[in-house]
């Protein structure tokens, strides 16, 4: 049919693709003049469409054909944006599969000698692109890579998280036995000195507070430098992230 003819030249498809549906179960009501069909599944070849919409007694069509086309279906152009698409994608260190399945909305109008054809993209009711292989390709593929660069995103601000998060655990355990490591020392110091009388002791409490308030100083610029590190870790990991999505 002329239609099938021309949705194989939008597609790309061989012109020696059959014409021929397979399994068809379509269910339809008349009203006014016009066959309405209810969405049904069938099959052209290896190309799975859903078909509804309406035709009337005057020939005139107003369809709607949901296409999945298989990828090895598809003409040597659009195979070649396949790649391009996806190699653009791994220069950006992202591994994005080539869909085995593309799948094109098309608009059909016009009257049955004379059929219309339009593709359907998202956002619209219809344009005259002249591929819509292509055009859906790369909203596919375009898709595709935003969803896997925002996961890889996700994925580099988690394990920022998680490192920045580690750094600062361990820097407050380890000023807290900094601290502890001091006190218990300026303790012995003064428990020792009590057998040596009060000048001693007096003496060992002097040195217990210096060697606490040393031991502050460390653990206070042990937790500052990491917090520095996990800074800078959660900075660069945003940064990255960033650059990735946009």
């Amino acid at each position: 049919s002329n239609t099938f003819d021309q949705m194989k030249g939008l597609l790309k498809i061989d012109p020696a693709y059959t014409n021929t549906l397979k399994d068809i179960k379509a269910n339809f009501i008349i009203n006014d003049g016009r066959i309405f069909i209810k969405p049904f599944d069938t099959w052209l070849g290896n190309i799975k469409l859903n078909v509804a919409g309406d035709q009337g007694l005057d020939q005139t069509l107003n369809y709607l054909i949901k296409t999945e086309i298989p990828k090895s279906d598809l003409g040597p152009a659009a195979g070649a944006l396949m790649g391009t698409l996806t190699a653009q994608a791994a220069s950006f260190g992202l591994n994005i599969p080539v869909p085995d399945i593309l799948k094109v909305n098309l608009k059909v109008g016009g009257t049955f000698k004379k059929p219309v054809i339009t593709p359907v993209f998202a956002g619209s009711t219809g344009s005259s692109a002249a591929a819509p292989v292509m055009q859906a390709l790369k909203e596919e593929t375009a898709a595709t890579i935003i969803d896997a660069a925002s996961q890889e995103a996700d994925k580099i601000l988690k394990l920022a998280g998680d490192e920045a998060n580690r750094l600062r655990e361990e820097a407050a355990a380890a000023a807290v036995k900094i601290r502890e490591e001091a006190d218990a020392r300026g303790k012995k110091l003064v428990a020792d000195a009590e057998s040596r009388g009060a000048i001693a002791v007096l003496a060992a409490k002097k040195a217990a507070n210096t060697l606490n308030n040393e031991a502050e100083k460390r653990a206070i610029q042990f937790e500052s430098e990491a917090n520095a590190r996990a800074d800078k870790i959660l900075a660069d990991a945003r940064a990255k992230a960033d650059a990735l999505l946009k």
